[in-house]
């Protein structure tokens, strides 16, 4: 365990033992925590998606960090840099099991060997565009589509990053041969190319390679090995970064729920107003008392929550409310980041070794026993979007989701 964030490790209150507070309150706020780096109070950084289409409304159209030879922005992207290094550390040595990283167009999810039921340290990424992955392949970065629908285009992506350049050529000028025919053919009758798109056999392989781009389907699954190439890629490459608008030169938002190298320790937003942001709202929670409904001729108290809900605090509040509330019955609807819901759609392979072993592993990650155990199990099929969820005795009631 790295000294510098050995003090943000997280300590699981137990309400039997000990002399911390261990009340619904701090256990409550416990939950509502999470590390994020950078820290600009004056910009929005989660989620980092539509931001460029504010640009217009927004009075400050220019950033700080604007200027690439700037001071500022080489002192941020430095800082940036290191504590990126330290979280990647922390998930290899299984100090941290998961953490993520938001750039402006795609977010990427690492996470430790053993997760999800798999051996080896590996990361999701989406969405994705054509750019992008041609961007991966040029790094030498060995990647797959899991959730793509079309066999043509795996095939391409396997075969784009195996291929040697002189196979590749050789193989381009065979094709171009019956292309070039059926344009002799065409101008011998009168006619172009240009009156026959689908003839155009690049622009249909364009046009097949680009058709999930930014769709769930483009997910991009890295793993073993090539996930330090994708590491390194993130922390060199100016795609990452928006070169124009208030958040020009802003290194992507790294979340995670441990502490790492310049982490600020933020809190989500409790409140009884309605978010615009990826929110949580908890319908039946009486110990933070934010707002209230009646239903059934019952006063129910409610709280909203915004901002980055990662998973381990999903699971630690329906833990609370659950030992908290009457009959542990509460409900609550989630505003999930679209964007991202392709994660739980991915599929991974059988497991190549028991849960137990992952969990022991990760043991020292600082969060609680039952959530790891629940993270390193295999998912029996692909994960639903929560948006709504009523508990009850202990029985999950979740309809509602898509």
């Amino acid at each position: 365990m790295e000294p510098r964030t050995r003090f943000g490790r997280v300590v699981t209150a137990a309400a039997t033992r000990g002399s911390l507070d261990s009340s619904p309150q701090a256990r409550f706020h416990q939950n509502c925590l999470v590390w994020m780096h950078p820290h600009l109070p004056w910009m929005r950084l989660f989620p980092r998606h539509g931001v460029m289409a504010n640009v217009s409304k927004s009075k400050e159209a220019t950033s700080l960090f604007a200027d690439p030879a700037s001071p500022a922005r080489t002192a941020l992207q430095g800082d940036w840099a290191q504590g990126f290094r330290s979280l990647y550390q922390l998930l290899r040595a299984r100090q941290c099991p998961y953490f993520y990283v938001c750039a402006p167009t795609f977010t990427v999810l690492f996470r430790a060997a053993g997760v999800a039921g798999l051996a080896d340290l590996h990361a999701l990424m989406t969405p994705t565009t054509r750019g992008l992955r041609q961007a991966l392949r040029d790094e030498g970065i060995t990647f797959s589509m899991p959730l793509c629908t079309s066999q043509e285009q795996m095939d391409e992506t396997d075969g784009a990053s195996q291929s040697p350049p002189s196979e590749a050529k050789s193989d381009g000028q065979e094709e171009n041969a019956p292309e070039e025919e059926t344009v002799t053919w065409l101008e011998s009758l009168g006619l172009s190319q240009a009156d026959f798109p689908s003839l155009n056999t690049s622009r249909s392989k364009m046009l097949d390679e680009t058709r999930d781009d930014r769709r769930p389907r483009s997910l991009v699954f890295v793993e073993r090995g090539e996930t330090l190439a994708l590491f390194n890629f993130l922390l060199n490459s100016r795609t990452c970064v928006c070169p124009t608008g208030p958040l020009a030169g802003v290194p992507p938002t790294l979340i995670s729920p441990v502490a790492f190298h310049g982490a600020s320790l933020r809190s989500l937003k409790a409140s009884g107003m309605q978010a615009k942001l990826p929110s949580l709202i908890v319908v039946g929670c009486a110990m933070v008392r934010q707002g209230w409904v009646k239903q059934n001729n019952t006063d129910m108290h409610m709280v909203e929550m915004s901002g980055p809900i990662l998973p381990s605090a999903l699971h630690g509040l329906c833990t609370l409310f659950g030992s908290s509330q009457d009959k542990g019955a509460f409900s609550f609807v989630a505003s999930a980041d679209t964007p991202t819901a392709a994660f739980n759609a991915f599929q991974p392979q059988p497991q190549a070794a028991p849960a137990a072993f992952a969990t022991e592993a990760l043991k020292d990650c600082g969060l609680s026993q039952p959530f790891v155990q629940q993270i390193c199990g295999k998912p029996n099929g692909p994960l639903p979007v929560l948006t709504h969820v009523h508990v009850e005795d202990g029985s999950y009631d979740i309809s509602g989701c898509r």
